[in-house]
């Protein structure tokens, strides 16, 4: 069996949207399917597939291509060589990432991956139209999968309220690593754009930094808008290390050397920085944005309002000194993430893969 995984834009840029696409890849090529990954625009095969295995964790084995080098008139181009492009790799099936024109009674389905234009920085007036889009463009499909059950009721609200609509969760097909409960007293923060609010993890370190003076705070994103985000809080940056453009490996030990990631995004549909903290047993304080079917509340983790970090400080002083409770939350991280392996997730989507084939 085929099956063409396809992103609207770039299947390479470091984002949640893709960390889903590679890892589906990796499972279905795992159980003998032929796998092609195509992006409106992007790099040349050998260097993604080097990428994809850096920076993703994943031995891709399968077919990657982008319909073009730049990121102009994406739509347009959809719209004009995806047909096309199904006609040449004539695929059994056509699994869609971010909604496009693309006419082909090749059976199809999408994955709602949430208002990705919801961003604290998007104007009201394009959130209106690019729903309306998504209106239109989704009614197209014969199946519509959710990445978590926040994100369907999303989808029924604000998009459509449609039928045919499943929630199937992302999964992890790479490697897990080696658990170790040797941590040092820091603190993990991911992202640095404007939607992971940087600043109530800076704001919360600040103060924690008053009662824990050994504690740590480890950044990985850009060192611009960290220098940015603490200058206009006027704050400093001592006892922070900022990481950027970091491998996979690399990432995980960051994970693995934490106590404790601070997740007060503003806006998820998932929440991979999350599971991937989980994967590596570190306790996680996120925001209400962040999937149910992540974390519990007081069970592997704190849920928090993203604008309190007086809250997060506490509960991050709970975890780093509270050894016994640590430990407890960290063996329930693990034991909750394994829900989200290919060997639990991959069957269900099987199964929506043969009912839209059947049908």
């Amino acid at each position: 069996m085929h099956v063409l995984i396809t992103r609207a834009g770039n299947a390479l840029t470091l984002d949640g949207v893709n960390t889903y696409i590679w890892n589906l890849a990796s499972a279905l090529s795992n159980i003998g399917f032929e796998v092609t990954v195509c992006g409106g625009y992007g790099n040349g095969i050998l260097e993604a597939q080097h990428y994809v295995k850096t920076y993703f964790g994943i031995d891709f084995k399968g077919n990657y291509m982008a319909l073009r080098s730049n990121s102009q008139n994406v739509l347009f181009t959809w719209s004009v060589k995806g047909p096309s492009l199904i006609r040449e790799l004539k695929p059994d099936l056509v699994h869609v990432n971010g909604v496009v024109p693309l006419l082909s009674n090749t059976p199809k389905i999408a994955t709602y991956h949430g208002m990705l234009n919801f961003d604290t920085a998007v104007s009201r007036y394009k959130l209106v139209l690019n729903t309306i889009y998504d209106r239109i463009m989704y009614r197209g499909f014969k199946r519509i999968l959710a990445v978590s059950h926040k994100a369907k009721e999303e989808f029924l609200k604000y998009v459509w309220k449609a039928h045919n609509i499943s929630v199937i969760p992302p999964m992890i097909t790479w490697s897990w690593p080696k658990y170790t409960p040797d941590r040092e007293m820091s603190l993990l923060h991911r992202g640095t754009y404007r939607r992971k609010n940087l600043r109530a993890t800076l704001l919360a370190f600040s103060m924690l930094r008053k009662e824990v003076p050994n504690v740590k705070l480890w950044i990985v994103g850009s060192p611009t808008d960290v220098k940015m985000t603490a200058n206009s809080l006027g704050l400093s940056l001592k006892n922070i290390e900022v990481f950027h453009n970091i491998s996979h490996e690399e990432l995980m030990k960051l994970y693995l050397g934490a106590k404790v990631t601070i997740f007060p995004s503003f806006y998820e549909a998932f929440g991979y920085v999350a599971l991937e903290s989980m994967v590596c047993g570190t306790p996680v304080i996120a925001s209400p944005a962040v999937a149910q079917e992540l974390i519990i509340p007081s069970y592997n983790g704190f849920i928090v309002n993203p604008n309190d970090p007086v809250t997060i400080k506490d509960y991050a002083h709970k975890l780093l000194t509270d050894e016994e409770l640590w430990q407890l939350m960290s063996r329930r991280c693990r034991r909750i993430a394994r829900r989200f392996s290919a060997e639990n997730v991959l069957p269900n989507l099987l199964s929506v893969y043969m009912d839209v084939l059947d049908g």
